[in-house]
């Protein structure tokens, strides 16, 4: 099945970039198909991250959300068959953390069908609405093997990310077959031990009458 067969290779890929150390994706987790007769609507939630879909641009295929291991993330976009209209195309969603993580890597591989290279490859990562806030930029070349990642700085707990795909060649060549979306979050970072608490607004009431009371004292004394 193609889809088993881009989601393998798509982890193969990961793991030989060193884009995020995760095992392999949950078959078929979260799959939903996008055609001409039944374009993506929805989302699901894996793990620890819920996947919200916006809209989607040409192409026929699935698009697969899973967590392969705790607190990281595949968003897959499959072609089937290849992708090759060279008009400029969208695929734009959300992904929001349910545990309180916030997002701190993100990553970006494209899949050329093998003799068809010729696409340009781009993913928008923003921390507070498409193309709002804090965004962070990630490319890829043609060759179907590059991949590019990096660590956010300033993102919460949600994303608004945008793919763009286009072939860069008239058919039959430039045909994309894949576009894999990685993420990671971590666990926000604890207070420093130590730290002193605020003072309890009891406690600084009754600290403050006793100092008045002393100070009418040593007036009374006076």
């Amino acid at each position: 099945m193609k889809n088993s067969r881009t989601l393998g290779q798509a982890a193969i890929l990961l793991a030989a970039t060193g884009a995020f150390a995760v095992m392999a994706p949950v078959a078929q987790a979260g799959t939903v198909s996008w055609g001409p007769a039944t374009p993506y609507t929805g989302g699901n939630t894996e793990g620890n991250g819920t996947f919200t879909g916006v809209s989607v641009g040409g192409g026929t295929g699935d698009f697969t959300f899973a967590s392969p291991s705790a607190n990281n993330y595949t968003a897959n976009l499959n072609f089937n068959p290849g992708y090759n209209n060279q008009i400029n195309q969208q695929f734009k969603y959300t992904l929001a953390s349910t545990n309180s993580y916030t997002f701190t890597q993100a990553g970006l591989t494209s899949q050329m069908q093998a003799l068809f290279q010729g696409g340009t490859f781009s993913k928008e990562v923003c921390s507070t609405g498409f193309g709002t806030g804090t965004c962070r930029t990630f490319t890829s070349t043609d060759t179907g093997t590059s991949a590019e990642s990096s660590t956010l700085v300033g993102f919460g707990t949600q994303i608004w990310v945008t793919d763009n795909y286009q072939s860069t060649v008239a058919s039959p060549s430039g045909q994309i077959t894949g576009i894999t979306n990685t993420f990671a979050t971590t666990a926000p970072t604890p207070p420093p031990s130590g730290a002193p608490g605020p003072l309890p607004l009891l406690g600084a009431g009754a600290a403050f009458g006793f100092s008045r009371r002393i100070r009418s004292r040593i007036k009374a004394a006076a």
